[in-house]
This record gives C-alpha cells, sequence and structure tokens, in this order.
C-alpha cells in the first residue's frame, strides 16, 4: 500500500499514466479467484510476469502491470521508490512504442461474469462514499490534517428497506426514528475503522463494547423531512481500538421517497494497528471518517463485501 501512495505521488508517473496509458484499478482478491473472461484474462497478463501461477486462486498476485490491450505484458514492478518505478513505467511506454503487430490473447466480446467474486450493490440500496483521515491538533487546539497522504476511501450499502425504515411515520420535530440493527452493526463494524495505511482489521462482535446513534426529526416542511444524528461507539480493547463520537444530518424526501442528503461524521480516537496496515501513530491519535451521498464517479464494493452475506447481515 506505501509503494502505491509513492508510485502515485510521482508527477511524472501521473502524467504518463493520464496521457500515454489507460489507467484500471481492480482488487486481485477478486481477479485472481475469479473464474470467468475477466479472471482468465488477468492471470493470462499476470502469467507472463513473476508473480505466475496455475489456475484460480493461488497467492497475491499484487503490483502494477503495464500491458496492450490484446494482453501482452510489457513491464511488472511491486516495489516502494517512485524512482524504480518510473522506470519501470518509462520502459514499459518504450516497449509499447517499439512493438509490432503480435499475437494476442483470446478475449471474448462479452461474457457472464463469476457471480462468486462479482459485487454490485443491491437493487434499491443507497451507497454512500466515506473518507478517513488521519488528524492531528494545532497550536490553537483545532484539528488539522495529519501529513500528505489523502484519505482512504470506501463505500457504505445501505438496503433499500434500511433507508426506508429511515422515513418517521411520524414527522414531527422532536419524533425519534429507530436505526435499524444491520444497519447500525455494518455501519460500526465495518467503516469505522482505520484504513489510512491499507487493509484494515474490521472489528470483531464482541470488540463492539458500546454503539449508540440516535436520529431525531429537526426540520419537517411538506414532504422534506431532516433527521439530526448523534451518538457515539467504543471499539476494540487496549491494544486496539477507536472511541468516537457520531454527529450528522439526514434529508428525506418522503413523496419520493428517496434519500436526498446523508452527512455523518465519526470523530474520536484510535490506537492500535492490524497486520496488513502497520505504522500506526504511538498511543491514542485522532482519526476522522465520514460518510456521504456520492455524487459521482465509480462506486466500487466495499472493502467488508467481501464476505458479502457478513457484509450485509452482519451478527
Amino acid at each position: 500500500m506505501t509503494g502505491r501512495v509513492l508510485t502515485f505521488s510521482d508527477p511524472q508517473i501521473l502524467r504518463m499514466a493520464r496521457e500515454d496509458f489507460i489507467p484500471v484499478a481492480c482488487d486481485d482478491w477478486y481477479q485472481r479467484r475469479r473464474e470467468d473472461a475477466e479472471g482468465e484474462f488477468f492471470r493470462a497478463v499476470a502469467n507472463q510476469g513473476p508473480r505466475e501461477h496455475d489456475g484460480a486462486g493461488g497467492p497475491t498476485r499484487q503490483g502494477l502491470y503495464l500491458f496492450t490491450a490484446g494482453g501482452n505484458l510489457l513491464g511488472y514492478k511491486n516495489h516502494s521508490d517512485p524512482e524504480i518505478m518510473r522506470r519501470v513505467v518509462q520502459d514499459a511506454l518504450a516497449k509499447w512504442k517499439a512493438l509490432g503487430e503480435g499475437p494476442q490473447l483470446d478475449i471474448p466480446p462479452s461474457f457472464e461474469p463469476d457471480q462468486r467474486y462479482h459485487r454490485e450493490a443491491p437493487k434499491g440500496a443507497l451507497v454512500l462514499r466515506t473518507f478517513t483521515r488521519e488528524l492531528s491538533e494545532a497550536e490553537e487546539g483545532e484539528l488539522q490534517r495529519h501529513g500528505k497522504r489523502s484519505p482512504a476511501r470506501d463505500h457504505l450499502w445501505i438496503l433499500e428497506g434500511e433507508w426506508r425504515a429511515l422515513l418517521p411515520s411520524n414527522p414531527e420535530v422532536g419524533a425519534l426514528v429507530e436505526v435499524p440493527e444491520a444497519l447500525l452493526r455494518r455501519l460500526v463494524r465495518f467503516h469505522l475503522v482505520d484504513a489510512t495505511r491499507g487493509e484494515p482489521p474490521f472489528w470483531a462482535a464482541d470488540q463492539v463494547r458500546s454503539q449508540v446513534l440516535i436520529l431525531e426529526v429537526s426540520e419537517a416542511e411538506g414532504t422534506r423531512v431532516q433527521l439530526k444524528a448523534s451518538g457515539a461507539v467504543a471499539l476494540g480493547d487496549g491494544d486496539h481500538g477507536f472511541e468516537a463520537a457520531l454527529l450528522g444530518t439526514i434529508e428525506l424526501d418522503t413523496q419520493g421517497p428517496k434519500v436526498t442528503r446523508f452527512d455523518l461524521v465519526a470523530l474520536g480516537e484510535h490506537w492500535g494497528e492490524g497486520s496488513w496496515n502497520r505504522g500506526a501513530r504511538g498511543g491514542r491519535a485522532p482519526l476522522g471518517i465520514v460518510f456521504r451521498v456520492p455524487e459521482s464517479g465509480p462506486l466500487v464494493p466495499p472493502q467488508a463485501a467481501r464476505d458479502l452475506g457478513g457484509y450485509l447481515k452482519p451478527r
């Protein structure tokens, strides 16, 4: 993960990625396992490099691959030094410019995806973008961005029945709306995590020491209803945890019905790390997580949706 951060912070690599290549990002965990045309294409490209492996599955094939549309590998590297990665990209570009017509992989024009490793938001679901950022205290005591690292990004899926349950039966100011239990568990266990340095460990059910999220009708005018969200969570143990306050605003159109606004912030102190996101700051440190309705852009599946059943119906 550190290597990708350094590589794609290099101005020359960014320029070449935009102007000389068509950038594609995918999750190796899915790609190396899926038994369909896309998985076969990915493995055929990867098997031309040093991480060759027979059949679907197997060990990781993570890294930066540079290849033609026909599936011919021009370069590969998985390294944290941007200078080394820049040379790899430059060498691949030189090979492309010198390349003549060569053999290509047999790629079908369309295919049926392997549903075991194909993730799409369930029909009618509300998709929220999530942004996680390390924070630090400024001299005035206010919180500010810590370091130069971009925020970690993910998506939260709220099932249709869950967001419809947020429509108040009594849309009067002061009325309370109950949060569906599965939604609260999903949000807390899989999205209130520190993903700023790599793949975070998710919270086990017994690591949720307390979770409270209260929704109260704050405005009601015509078909527009606004809910004020407030609450707090205490997660983890002495070695690894997160304690945070929750605050936000949700707006709904009862005539649609639809959710027109969903802004939620978790702000608190995080400590500890997991096997795949080493390098945490020592002790407790400020961490902020933001949830909001996406405006546009690709909607990749949530990190935790690898275990789709456990994500949609967390115990």
